[in-house]
């Protein structure tokens, strides 16, 4: 990618979620499982969010990462059920990082999975839920960050 599509890249993760702030509050801080109709609210946010960021013409890369970042591999996701490389490359890379720090961040209806367990999740949805590249890069640079831990000295920052 060249620097202005990494900086889309950037920016559309930054937004990716922005379509939320149509969602109620007592759906988005729910700790409990949501009903079909709660759940159904909750898919309209990556419409929102897209039409939020539709005026944003330098940039179309951030209203497509902002769209898809739920749609699947499998064409099982939302809003429109794309698949494979009909999913726009930044949204298939938006979409594994939100996975990726939802299962490891506390959230208000579970706890947060330890590294190792969702790099094993990834691994496994790999070809299903994700892109099978961009799954194997997403791997990768966390061995490296795994690596890298080493090399920082204790207590630093």
């Amino acid at each position: 990618m060249n620097e202005k599509e990494i900086n889309s890249v950037y920016y559309a993760a930054l937004m990716h979620d922005v379509g939320k702030i149509g969602i109620p509050l007592n759906i988005i801080d729910k700790t409990t499982r949501l009903a079909k109709d709660e759940y159904n609210t909750i898919k309209k946010h990556t419409v929102t969010g897209a039409s939020i960021t539709h005026p944003i013409t330098a940039m179309p890369m951030i209203e497509q990462g902002v769209r898809w970042h739920h749609e699947r591999n499998d064409g099982h996701g939302y809003p429109d059920g794309l698949k494979g490389t009909e999913i726009p490359l930044v949204a298939r890379i938006i979409g594994i990082a939100d996975l990726y720090d939802a299962m490891t961040t506390t959230r208000s209806y579970r706890g947060a999975l330890n590294e190792s367990n969702a790099e094993d999740e990834i691994r496994k949805r790999l070809g299903t839920q994700f892109d099978s590249e961009i799954g194997k890069i997403m791997l990768d640079i966390l061995n490296k960050k795994e690596e890298n831990k080493q090399l920082i000295p204790e207590g630093a920052n």
